[in-house]
């Protein structure tokens, strides 16, 4: 038995900004780090040690899936090796991103979420794309932008900031 990974990511700004808005706190020079620190610890550190040329992983990114849903669904059904299956996409349609931003606006806070899918109030993804200079002031995405660790994953996967 093989084992496969498949691993997602998402520019590492969208992603801080994702983690203070769970909690409603606006990013600034004083709490940054503390979500560069939690981004790190829960995946940036992680992302940076794998080695994608191995053939067992698929690296899913976050912007391509927002755009085009059924892209993870090819890319999933090719590298799994797995039968096409319409119900598949179907559901993977139903849940895009524009379709969950609609879902979500029914809830005032990201701790309010619907219990079957587990969308969320809050959610940044509506924006299609980067929603850095909506959330952020340029000297918080130089602070971010200055952590080595941040700054090797934004080169490495090639983000425009």
């Amino acid at each position: 038995n093989e084992t496969f990974y498949v691993v997602t990511i998402r520019n590492p700004l969208d992603s801080i900004i994702s983690s203070a808005t769970r909690y409603d706190i606006k990013l600034n020079s004083e709490n940054v780090d503390t979500y560069i620190n939690e981004y790190l610890v829960h995946g940036g550190n992680d992302i940076l040690n794998l080695n994608f040329d191995l053939e067992n992983i698929l690296l899913l990114r976050y912007e391509d899936f927002a755009k085009n849903q059924e892209y993870i669904a090819t890319n999933l059904i090719n590298f799994l090796g797995i039968s096409y299956k319409r119900r598949l996409i179907s559901i993977i349609k139903k849940f895009n991103i524009e379709n969950v931003s609609k879902m979500s606006k029914k809830f005032d806070s990201f701790n309010e979420y619907d219990k079957k899918t587990h969308i969320h109030g809050n959610h940044i993804s509506a924006t299609k794309g980067s929603s850095v200079y909506k959330y952020l002031d340029k000297e918080v995405i130089n602070l971010i932008i200055k952590d080595k660790n941040i700054e090797r994953i934004i080169l490495k996967f090639d983000y425009k900031i």
